[in-house]
């Protein structure tokens, strides 16, 4: 299995107008009335918007003009940042977002960027991320079908 989470939106989420190079850009990822939702938006409309869900994950970048190979390293850059935005939230816990963290935990670890530390216990496995020199206990469940096919209609605000 191989997808990409999608790098940093050229526009805000709610206006619509398009990320100068370097500005400050906030993303957040929520549980919507359609599901998994990801908005960006500029650094002044960020503190004022509340999200119409819970909250997952939140992280900051900034924004930038991508070459095609900086977008292919950013879209990896992506998916690391959700990964980290969802498992330091504290809120947003359930399935969904078990199940969500479990996958970016395998993507990030067959890109070499997160090692497994022993067998699953307890429903959880522990990750090394040698680059931040921390532990990360992610929630460890069979990938049934079914469980995968709940999830696959809301993928698609997250990968492409």
């Amino acid at each position: 299995m191989d997808w990409a989470i999608k790098s940093l939106s050229r526009a805000s989420f709610i206006t619509g107008q398009a990320f100068t190079p370097g500005e400050k850009v906030a993303c957040v990822i929520y549980r919507g009335p359609e599901g998994l939702q990801r908005a960006d938006l500029g650094e002044v409309e960020a503190r004022e918007w509340q999200a119409p869900g819970e909250v997952l994950g939140r992280w900051h970048r900034k924004a930038e003009d991508e070459s095609e190979a900086a977008k292919r390293r950013s879209s990896l850059a992506s998916a690391e940042e959700v990964f980290l935005a969802l498992i330091q939230e504290p809120g947003g816990a359930g399935e969904e977002k078990d199940l969500l963290v479990q996958l970016l935990a395998l993507l990030l670890e067959r890109k070499r960027l997160l090692k497994p530390q022993g067998k699953p216990a307890e429903g959880r496995l522990r990750y090394w991320h040698p680059r931040l020199q921390q532990e990360f206990s992610v929630p460890h469940q069979a990938l049934t079908p079914e469980r995968l096919a709940s999830l696959r209609e809301q993928l698609h605000l997250l990968a492409y």
